[in-house]
């Protein structure tokens, strides 16, 4: 991706703000998986997918705090790669979408966002397309 936006291949500095946010006892299962488990979670979870927060995990709330504070920070243009979650959290605080149907939006992958506050243009994409991923 660097390559491809003529950035040095070793300019780039990691930063766990940017993680995908946390399902605690939830990581690693699929849906299916915790719907066998945790039937109960899952439901709630559907009913508002912004305030649930999974069994020592956080929700989208939470990672909307977390992308605020990193987005805040920034002094300059960025490029960055991230995760579906942190991009729907950003995008809320961006007001660019809203808690109501941010968890549901599609975050495509392989492909270049600009954002800035209430603006969200799709730049470019690589050649073959990914399934979207919606969690």
């Amino acid at each position: 991706m660097r390559r491809s936006l003529r950035l040095p291949p070793l300019g780039y500095r990691i930063d766990d703000s940017l993680a995908e946010m946390a399902f605690g006892d939830w990581e690693g299962l699929t849906l299916a998986e915790v719907g066998l488990c945790d039937p109960e979670g899952l439901a709630a979870r559907e009913r508002n997918k912004w305030a649930f927060v999974p069994p020592n995990g956080e929700s989208y709330r939470q990672v909307t705090v977390r992308m605020a504070r990193w987005y805040e920070s920034l002094r300059r243009d960025s490029v960055v790669a991230a995760h579906g979650g942190t991009m729907r959290a950003l995008l809320v605080h961006l007001g660019i979408d809203r808690p109501e149907t941010a968890p549901r939006l599609t975050i495509e992958q392989g492909v270049v966002y600009l954002l800035s506050p209430g603006e969200m243009e799709l730049a470019a994409a690589r050649r073959t397309a990914a399934a979207p991923v919606s969690f």
